[in-house]
């Protein structure tokens, strides 16, 4: 689509912006969840999810299994069903995991032997993974220059101004642009 775009001129009067669905996080180390499950409990079953992993306990102890949690590498936050936190995250309800894990930056819930498939993954829900790229280029864009600082609702008025669109009644704004800086998203 690019490359025709830029063969027949179309970018002349075209405004293009590529959202991503989540922010991503650059990983380097493996918790081997099921693995560390499957040799110490009975019942208790994970699914992994990036730098998140959601647990079943399925009549495991929950202080045994987080107690154990606790201690494994990697391993930074653990949220239990029925917690504020779970409640926040709108996890907290009959068929939600009793147990949701956070890694510690740079790890991911994965087998060893499948890391090296990995350089970056969804993030965690940490704030700083919580960031969504966004691109902009095209016609009425300015070059080489990023947003200071945006927030979910300011796309609707990014995109409303970028297609001519008035009166927009958002609670979103323009965010200000600075100079664009370099950013190594798979660094290690």
């Amino acid at each position: 689509l690019f490359s025709y775009m830029k063969k027949s001129e179309l970018f002349k009067n075209t405004s293009v912006m590529i959202i991503a669905d989540h922010g991503m996080s650059s990983v380097s180390k493996a918790i081997p969840l099921n693995v560390l499950l499957t040799n110490n409990f009975n019942k208790a079953a994970g699914v992994v999810d990036g730098r998140n992993a959601y647990i079943w306990l399925n009549g495991d102890n929950e202080a045994e299994v987080i107690s154990f949690l606790e201690k494994q590498d990697g391993v930074e936050k653990i949220i239990t069903k029925g917690s504020i936190m779970a409640k926040e995250l709108k996890v907290d309800c009959e068929r939600c995991p009793d147990l949701i894990l956070d890694s510690k930056p740079d790890y991911l819930f994965i087998p060893e032997a499948l890391l090296e498939k990995y350089k970056g993954m969804h993030g965690s829900t940490e704030d700083t993974d919580l960031n969504i790229p966004i691109i902009c280029f095209g016609k009425g864009i300015p070059q080489n220059k990023q947003m200071k600082e945006i927030n979910i609702v300011d796309l609707v008025s990014i995109v409303s101004e970028l297609m001519g669109f008035e009166g927009n009644e958002s609670d979103g704004k323009i965010p200000e642009l600075v100079e664009a800086r370099e950013t190594n998203y798979f660094r290690r």
